[in-house]
């Protein structure tokens, strides 16, 4: 198992952009500076910032002190200005020898920072009560301040209330204000960091990805109003499109097209670093560091090999990767776990590379599940194969319908399942082999299919697969998997399963065939937010939602479609039925990778609970495709059932449609 911490320790060839960071931090010419790390979730910006962070602690320079702040951990405050100045002052509280001017601006400073959540629980307690006025109008408006204090201490988190009477009752016309007791914050900060001979003062701001929108803004105008003082460096981790998200949620009377997000942004952050998503051999280069990682060979042995497989990506511009003849001239006795990891490596990183954007956390939480169910496995005297636990994993990540189909069938089947022997005959049959390790990232994203290498002295066969035997759900599964061109890509992976015995691996994996409750924990916060949108009750909001659904990666497209039929199978509400149908085929109207699954999914619900409008989007959305035949084939299993008469009726009638345009 792997960790899914950020590291300092660098994997993904980060040294150009680490270089990049400190270089504006070094550069006092520059400062006050803002600089934006931008990628997505989970592409590696939590990382990036550590190793900054390490490079500037474990450095020579005692002047530059480097603070982190994570907006997530803070989620839950009332006010998160307060929270990222409160947690800097107690940073240098605390890590800096001060003397008594620095001691005497430290205690001001605090004072006005409590006083600034103090001045938000008034503002929710007057609005509560009624009360208008400012601060000090207020509360001598109140004739029990001990009470009162009491009643705003309710309203702000980790403030007493003896602490909130105590401000209360001191003099002094200038905190009675709250806009007047900060007004001078940023010139007492700014002689703090002076008299605390801090020369650079750099902070790292990580996890906005996961706050909502609020927190962000408050987050950045804390920086803005009251932090960006001459010696200071902001370092923030933060997703373009949530940021402008954000903003629009601030300014809702501004549409997205007027820019207003970009602008924000652009006067925000002065200088933007892209962590660029993995491609094939850097998604290879990383799974094989990970399992050498895991394997316990020595730590100087391990930063040899690490060397190496950042040099070769480099000199080679992403086309060498790190190989058996590497390996073994670092270590003499290669371990096994390496060399079935490095196997796998070659065979995963394409799909995950592309299937997941070239997402470091997704591929490690890839790699962790199938080492998890391995070690499950291994508690129970049961040993699966890597690979072929590997190979069900991709279908479980990318075509969970699918997966589901297959579970059941395997189980009735004694884990054989007659679907995937004939599958992978034909596969065999016409004569070709694909090698999907060779393929681009560019073919296996488009869903086109591989390119086949023929096999030499190979006949076609004589006479067509028996498939009589099949019944009708096996049936419209052979037509929808012979259709998909991920499946294809998938099928030609080694190695085979035809003649396996699958329920061992079904069994480890049977949380997601009952459930798919894991869907949601994939998902990236974009796809997490379109998931919300979808299921909100405004069709503007969602019809805006389907269209940003085009920028996500497969395994957000997959767990998307995923969490829908999820909502339908378990919703007992006819209306909210449709409804969620409905949007199963706007959404994949915009996403047609997911026909197949749409084609399944309508196969394993009873007829009963489906609408007649299924009939008519069914065929839009598959004429003129592959899948067409599978959808043929579903109409009339449709037209022939007894429990549903009107659906039988729309289902006939357009079989006959179709029939007289022939």
């Amino acid at each position: 198992m792997w960790s899914d911490n950020e590291t300092d320790i660098d994997l993904l060839d980060f040294t150009h952009l680490v270089a990049a960071v400190n270089s504006i931090i070094k550069n006092k010419t520059l400062h006050p500076a803002t600089i934006g790390v931008y990628g997505d979730w989970g592409s590696g910006k939590s990382s990036l910032m550590h190793m900054v962070r390490s490079s500037i602690e474990n450095g020579s320079d005692k002047n530059t002190m480097a603070i982190h702040f994570n907006g997530w951990l803070f989620e839950s405050y009332d006010d998160a200005k307060s929270a990222l100045m409160g947690t800097i002052l107690d940073e240098i509280a605390s890590k800096r020898t001060l003397g008594p001017r620095a001691k005497e601006l430290l205690a001001k400073l605090i004072h006005k920072v409590d006083w600034m959540r103090i001045g938000l629980g008034v503002g929710k307690y007057f609005a509560a009560n009624a009360v208008a006025g400012e601060l000090g109008v207020g509360i001598a408006a109140i004739s029990d301040i001990t009470e009162a204090a009491k009643a705003i201490a309710n309203q702000v988190k980790d403030i007493k209330a003896e602490d909130v009477e105590k401000l209360i009752k001191e003099d002094g016309s200038e905190r009675a204000n709250v806009r007047m007791a900060i007004r001078d914050f940023h010139d007492d900060f700014n002689d703090l960091l002076k008299e605390s001979n801090i020369k650079t003062l750099v902070v790292f701001i990580d996890d906005l990805d996961r706050c909502n929108p609020g927190t962000v803004i408050d987050i950045f105008e804390a920086i803005r109003l009251f932090l960006f003082v001459p010696d200071s460096v902001f370092v923030i981790a933060a997703d373009e499109d949530l940021i402008r998200y954000a903003v629009s949620t601030k300014f809702p009377g501004f549409q997205e097209r007027s820019g207003i997000g970009r602008d924000y942004l652009e006067k925000l952050i002065q200088y933007p670093i892209k962590v660029p998503p993995l491609g094939k051999s850097e998604t290879e280069n990383y799974i094989k560091l990970l399992f050498v990682d895991s394997s316990g060979v020595k730590k100087e042995q391990f930063e040899q090999l690490r060397s190496i497989a950042l040099e070769r990506a480099l000199s080679s511009f992403q086309n060498q990767c790190l190989d058996y003849e590497c390996i073994s001239q670092v270590i003499t006795e290669v371990p096994a776990d390496i060399i079935d990891g490095f196997s796998l490596a070659e065979s995963l990183a394409p799909i995950l590379a592309a299937g997941l954007s070239g997402n470091p956390r997704q591929t490690k939480r890839f790699l962790n599940m199938l080492r998890m169910r391995i070690e499950m496995a291994s508690a129970r005297k049961i040993t699966l194969n890597l690979r072929t636990l590997a190979k069900l994993m991709l279908l479980e990540y990318f075509q969970t319908e699918a997966f589901r189909k297959l579970a059941e069938l395997q189980v009735s089947q004694e884990g054989k399942p007659r679907i995937i022997n004939i599958l992978e005959q034909e596969r065999e049959l016409t004569g070709f082999k694909s090698d999907v390790s060779d393929l681009g990232e560019a073919e296996l994203s488009s869903g086109e299919p591989p390119k086949l290498k023929s096999k030499e002295n190979t006949q076609k066969p004589k006479k067509s697969l028996e498939t009589t035997s099949l019944d009708e759900d096996e049936t419209t599964l052979l037509q929808a998997w012979g259709a998909d061109k991920w499946i294809k890509n998938w099928l030609s992976l080694e190695p085979a399963l035809s003649g396996v015995d699958l329920r061992p691996y079904f069994y480890f994996s049977r949380d997601n065939v009952v459930i798919n409750v894991s869907t949601v924990r994939r998902m990236s916060p974009e796809a997490q937010k379109i998931l919300t949108e979808f299921l909100g009750e405004s069709e503007v909001v969602r019809r805006a939602a389907i269209d940003r659904s085009v920028a996500l990666n497969q395994v957000d497209v997959n767990s998307l479609f995923s969490s829908l039929a999820d909502r339908f199978r378990n919703n007992d509400d006819v209306r909210i039925k449709e409804s969620i149908l409905k949007l199963m085929f706007d959404f994949v109207e915009k996403r047609k990778e997911a026909i197949s699954q749409i084609i399944i999914f309508l196969k394993t619900i009873p007829e009963t609970m489906i609408p007649i409008v299924a009939v008519v989007r069914l065929g839009a959305l598959t004429t003129g495709r592959e899948e067409e035949k599978a959808a043929d084939t579903l109409l009339q299993v449709w037209s022939t059932n007894k429990l549903n008469s009107i659906l039988a009726k729309a289902a006939a009638d357009a079989i006959k449609r179709k029939s007289d345009k022939k």
